[in-house]
């Protein structure tokens, strides 16, 4: 999955400049910047729900205007950033609705590939209740099984993708890390991941490549390491930090002093 300066303008206004970035199976790439950096429209761009203004965006080498969005919708599933759902459907409802573009099986299996999904969410106890009844952070995440159910299957095709956008909003810091642990797991099957966040220590824990984006352009792009360097974060985030690793720990932590005014 790949965008090559990619844009977009809306009223008059860019709100993605100039991006580039490519989701590698096997990968999760995170995407940091803040508000108003272009993340989520990026994020929209990549999924094919909203048409470039400049630059291209293509899937195993096919610009996205070409797949239709059935043959989409089955190798890559979307997470958008907020959702409205209110009737009153079971749990395993909401899951099933990921399985509408699917090719269908036998209802035992279909109801085993829900239960599958509900289970890598960590939510399978959720099974039977009703969707309006949940959390707002038990919501997220039977939506985060509902788009795993999605693309659950192996495509002869190619490798499948996950788009998330703040998957882990209204979660707290132990299913943060359980929601990124499952979306390590998806990608270590051979699929790609791509990532929307806002806390760089997930995105140092989690994924294999981070993108940053800043006014609508990429800033850096890499390792998170080597992206999330301190004078990266003050020149985009403003903010004084420090990349720290305790003895022991796998990953390096970021820490910060607080807000600073730019320049």
């Amino acid at each position: 999955m790949l965008a090559t300066d990619a844009g977009y303008d809306s009223a008059g206004r860019a709100l993605l400049r100039r991006a580039s970035i490519r989701i590698e199976p096997g990968e999760v790439h995170a995407i940091l910047g803040p508000n108003g950096a272009g993340k989520s429209t990026l994020l929209k761009l990549l999924a094919g729900e909203l048409r470039g203004t400049r630059g291209e965006l293509s899937l195993d080498g096919r610009p996205l205007p070409q797949w239709t969005p059935a043959a989409l919708a089955r190798r890559r599933a979307v997470l958008p950033q907020d959702e409205q759902l209110g009737f009153g459907f079971l749990v395993e409802e909401v899951v099933a609705l990921g399985r509408l573009p699917c090719p269908r099986h036998a209802p035992p299996r279909e109801q085993e590939l829900l239960r599958e999904a509900l289970a890598a969410a960590g939510v399978a106890a959720l099974w039977g209740r009703r969707y309006t009844g949940l959390s707002g952070g038990e919501r997220r995440r039977v939506q985060l099984a509902r788009v795993l159910a999605q693309v659950w299957e192996p495509q002869a095709e190619g490798p499948r993708y996950l788009l998330l956008d703040e998957p882990t909003a209204n979660l707290d810091l132990a299913h943060q890390h359980a929601c990124l642990d499952a979306a390590r797991r998806f990608a270590g099957q051979g699929n790609g991941v791509a990532v929307v966040l806002h806390d760089p220590n997930l995105a140092l824990a989690h994924a294999d490549r981070v993108t940053l984006l800043h006014d609508g352009e990429v800033a850096a792009s890499g390792r998170p390491a080597d992206v999330l360097q301190p004078q990266t974060l003050h020149r985009v985030f403003g903010i004084d930090a420090a990349l720290l690793q305790p003895p022991g720990w796998q990953h390096p932590v970021i820490a910060t002093r607080g807000q600073q005014t730019r320049a």
